[in-house]
């Protein structure tokens, strides 16, 4: 990971992040990852401001971690 924050995610491996409306258990290392996969969406050596219309699912913390 190249974000700090996300890397700070990843120290708490195993640990349970989220559950889902689903009951899905979601660890930190799992939501580290998908944040850092989303963030590949993003342009390479630029800062972007960013307009982020979120509610209440994986998706949307998903992007807001990759937003960091």
């Amino acid at each position: 990971m190249e974000n700090s924050f996300a890397k700070n995610l990843e120290r708490f491996g195993g640990d349970t992040a989220l559950i889902t409306s689903d009951n899905k258990i979601l660890p930190y290392l799992t939501l580290a990852l998908l944040a850092d996969e989303f963030s590949l969406n993003f342009p390479k050596d630029s800062q972007q401001l960013v307009l982020l219309a979120a509610n209440n699912s994986l998706e949307s913390i998903v992007c807001y971690l990759a937003c960091l």
